[in-house]
C-alpha cells in the first residue's frame, strides 16, 4: 500500500490544529501530546480507513498585538503512520 500526503493536505491539518487552539492561547503554547492525536481518513477500495500519526510535534506562537505576525509549526513524522494492526502496518 502506498500512500501519499499532499502539501494542501499538510497545511490543512496545520490550520486545524492552529484554529482548535487559538482561544486558549495567551503567547507560546507546546502541544500536549498526551491530549492530542493526528488523524487521517482515507479511502482503500472505496471503503473509508481511519489512522492516526503516533509521533508529532507542534507549536503556536501567538502575537496578541499583531495577530498577523503570528506562528505556528507542525512536525508528523510520516514513519509514525499506524493503522491499528501491526500486519497492516507493515504492509
Amino acid at each position: 500500500m502506498s500512500i501519499s500526503f499532499s502539501k494542501k493536505a499538510k497545511i490543512i491539518t496545520a490550520s486545524l490544529l492552529l484554529a482548535a487552539s487559538l482561544p486558549a492561547l495567551a503567547a507560546i503554547a507546546k502541544l500536549d501530546n498526551a491530549k492530542s492525536k493526528v488523524t487521517i481518513v482515507f479511502k482503500q477500495m472505496n471503503v473509508p480507513v481511519d489512522a492516526q500519526f503516533k509521533k508529532f510535534s507542534a507549536a503556536i506562537d501567538y502575537n496578541t498585538a499583531k495577530p498577523e505576525a503570528s506562528t505556528a509549526t507542525v512536525d508528523i513524522d510520516v514513519a509514525s503512520f499506524d493503522l491499528g494492526d501491526p500486519q497492516y502496518n507493515a504492509e
